[in-house]
């Protein structure tokens, strides 16, 4: 009895493209993030699943794809990484136009470039600010988006109708714009 062999066939260029443009081009693991010479991964081996879906595809350096083929990095995490990927360059849901917004960098927030119904920003530590409105949120659950040049990632500390304290990540983009949306 023969075995037949399944030829693979190449990553089609629309997929690829999918794949890198959701990871911004870089390498999808945060604590990496090199944009050299990326590769598109099968998650899953092609051995196993035959096929490019594109949910199966993630976005990773070689040095990363390496550690991923010798199982350092398991599927798990490459799934984990890939959702990131995916909801930092997912179009932020609009609930309503922003009633308040804020453009500052988080490294130095002592300027703001930028801002409507903000009575203050303060620095409140490495990567932590606290942001007051003029005008009060109806109450504490307004939908916070942030956008910049790079990915944002923050975590929100407190946050009620009258002001919010956030935490940025390293690294954190030079310029960040905060939108807050009822």
């Amino acid at each position: 009895m023969s075995t037949r062999k399944t030829v693979r066939t190449a990553i089609p260029a629309s997929i690829r493209r999918q794949v890198l443009v959701e990871a911004g081009h870089q390498c999808a693991i945060q604590t990496c993030r090199s944009g050299a010479d990326i590769d598109v991964h099968h998650i899953v081996p092609w051995a196993k699943s035959r096929n490019h879906d594109p949910a199966n595809l993630v976005a990773l350096c070689p040095n990363c794809h390496r550690r991923a083929d010798r199982k350092e990095i398991d599927r798990q995490s490459l799934r984990q990484y890939k959702l990131i990927c995916q909801a930092l360059t997912r179009k932020p849901e609009r609930h309503s136009e922003p009633k308040t917004y804020i453009k500052f960098s988080p490294h130095s927030p002592t300027t703001i470039l930028e801002a409507e119904n903000i009575t203050s920003l303060v620095d409140i530590g490495v990567l932590k600010v606290g942001v007051g409105f003029a005008a009060p949120f109806k109450d504490a659950n307004y939908v916070v988006s942030a956008s910049g040049n790079g990915s944002v990632a923050f975590r929100v500390m407190h946050q009620t109708e009258h002001a919010i304290q956030m935490v940025f990540d390293e690294p954190c983009p030079a310029i960040v714009r905060l939108q807050f949306a009822e």
